[in-house]
């Protein structure tokens, strides 16, 4: 009786094997201009063929500069001219059967643009002043300015900003917020504000790019189809890649005295 209760337990305890974590490498696939990455005091220069990026790790793009990143499947990180960002963390959770249930990543955003493309996964970026969350899926662009204020542009789906004053406020496609390390977070559309316009093309453009590479996946492009309304004039409808989708639709024409 004791032996049978033994192999009893035993085969409970190899049943409920817990989730883990593999944390995985970034890899950059398209480096323009001046870019380093590496730990920090020991970076090196990126050369055409790209490099992997490792927890800890900064990337880095002087004037001129820009690199293309493939985070996850269908997850991209997009860095502008003079700007820095680290990999703090990027990681597959995995079941007990080793099958992949959850993609997970850490960053940080210290100064200059950047478009992050997240699609099943759970993200967060830190700014000065915040913190950016997504829990499945998001694509937006954050600025981070000399003086340490960050403007956030949400391209398509849903985005949270918690600011150092504890306050938490939703995004959606179309909106953005500006965040000061001392100030309050506010959500407002982005239309009609010249910088949070920009931000969405240049997201816009990001995303196109990552899925002429095919980096992205089609439930990202989907996804913006169906937002693509509430989205400024300045930023074009998506590039669909299954020509059998129906097309984007169109905004109504404008009238001249508008």
């Amino acid at each position: 009786m004791r032996i049978k209760h033994l192999s009893i337990c035993v085969l409970a305890l190899l049943g409920a094997v817990p989730a883990y974590a593999d944390t995985i490498f970034a890899n950059i696939v398209k480096v323009q201009g001046p870019v380093q990455s590496g730990p920090a005091g020991g970076l090196t220069k990126i050369g055409p063929a790209g490099a992997s990026v490792g927890p800890g790790d900064l990337v880095v793009s002087g004037i001129g500069g820009s690199a293309l990143m493939k985070l996850t499947p269908c997850s991209v990180l997009s860095l502008g001219p003079d700007a820095s960002v680290s990999v703090d963390r990027l990681q597959l959770v995995k079941g007990s059967t080793g099958m992949t249930t959850a993609r997970s990543g850490d960053f940080t955003v210290s100064r200059g643009g950047t478009t992050f493309i997240m699609e099943s996964m759970q993200g967060r970026v830190n700014i000065p002043g915040g913190i950016i969350s997504v829990g499945t899926a998001g694509t937006f662009y954050v600025s981070v300015s000399p003086a340490g204020e960050s403007i956030i542009s949400v391209l398509s789906g849903n985005v949270s900003v918690t600011s150092s004053t504890g306050e938490t406020i939703s995004l959606k496609a179309g909106d953005f917020s500006v965040i000061s390390p001392s100030g309050p977070a506010t959500a407002t559309p982005a239309a009609g504000n010249p910088d949070a316009e920009s931000g969405l093309v240049t997201a816009q453009q990001a995303l196109e790019e990552a899925s002429t590479r095919s980096l992205v996946c089609d439930t990202t492009v989907t996804r913006l189809e169906g937002e693509f309304l509430q989205l400024p004039p300045q930023v074009v409808p998506p590039t669909s890649s299954n020509p059998g989708r129906p097309s984007t639709p169109q905004r109504p024409p404008v009238s001249p005295d508008r």
